[in-house]
Order: structure tokens, then sequence, then C-alpha cells
């Protein structure tokens, strides 16, 4: 997630020190053991573009050592999120295997993508050139629950935020 500065001039220190507090805190919501999946099975849910946004359907399978989770597009969005390998290097599987929560994957580079696809229109908005993301895994057994956030971009440049992203994904049949 990037950082940005903020400077405000309403009554005081204490005003500016409570904002920066709050800042600080929205923006590090999914890094490293805030996430708290409360969904029903198959259900997900973000802000996107600081829109509200939630899915039905939502579900994990294991190709290889690698993690694909699929939101279905039932909300204006689609989502496939990818875990290949954790912060740490190991392979998603082997994390999931030995039960080493939260699993931390960076949506980038060799940890692995996410991609957003609009219900209509044909520009899908991704991790993999000039985006950013997190993925948290915090349970991977019949179901998954994970937090998740990105920036996708278009081939256009254009770019999508994903915030504040909870599943509990249902294992593929």
């Amino acid at each position: 997630m990037s950082g940005f500065g903020l400077s405000i001039s309403i009554g005081g220190d204490m005003i500016q020190r409570f904002v920066g507090v709050c800042v600080l805190v929205s923006s590090v919501s999914c890094q490293g053991g805030d996430c708290s999946v409360d969904l029903v099975e198959g259900a997900a849910e973000a802000l996107v573009d600081g829109s509200d946004w939630m899915s039905e359907g939502a579900t994990f399978m294991w190709a290889g050592s690698s993690l694909q989770i699929n939101i279905p597009g039932n909300a204006g969005w689609m989502f496939t999120l990818t875990g290949r390998k954790t912060q740490t290097g190991m392979a998603v599987l082997d994390a999931a295997d030995v039960q080493d929560f939260p699993i931390l994957v960076d949506l980038t580079g060799q940890g692995g993508f996410a991609v957003a696809y609009p219900a209509e229109g044909s520009s899908s908005y991704s991790t993999t050139q000039n985006g950013s993301g997190s993925l948290e895994i915090t349970e991977a057994d019949s179901g998954l629950r994970a937090c998740f956030s990105f920036v996708g971009v278009n081939d256009a440049g254009q770019a999508l935020e994903v915030d504040g992203g909870q599943v509990f994904a249902a294992q593929s049949r």
C-alpha cells in the first residue's frame, strides 16, 4: 500500500495526531494480523474505488503449490487472486499444509497477482504491471478465509483500487 502525507490546521496538535493515527490505521488494515473475516461461506466484500461491493459464490482451488481464489462478477466486478509464494518465499500450499497462519502474500512479482474483470467492458485491471497488492490468508481447509487489497492497472494505465477486501471461499469441487 502506498503512503501519503496529510497536513491539517484545525484546532491544534491533538487533532493533527488523531487524524494521522486514523490515516495510518486505515492504510494498514490488512497487513499481517489484522484480518478478521466474518462472512458466510461463498461471500466476499470490498471497497472498489471507494464504493461498497459484495459478491456470492466465491471459491478456491489449489493449482500445484499455488492458490487461486475466484470471486464471481455478480456485483459488477469479478476478481481472481493467485498466490504462489509467501512473503518469506515458501510455496503457499506448503504454508497452508503446516498451518503457518497468517499466510502473507504480495500480489506482485513472484508472490502472485490479482486481476479485476468488469461485468461490462473488456479492459481488465491487473497487479502484474505497475500494480500492487496483498493477500492475508487466515484459514485454509474446507473453506478459505482471507483479506485482500490491491491496485490493478489496465492497458491504458488507468488504476482500480480494491481495498478492505474479505472473502470466505468454498473449496472448488
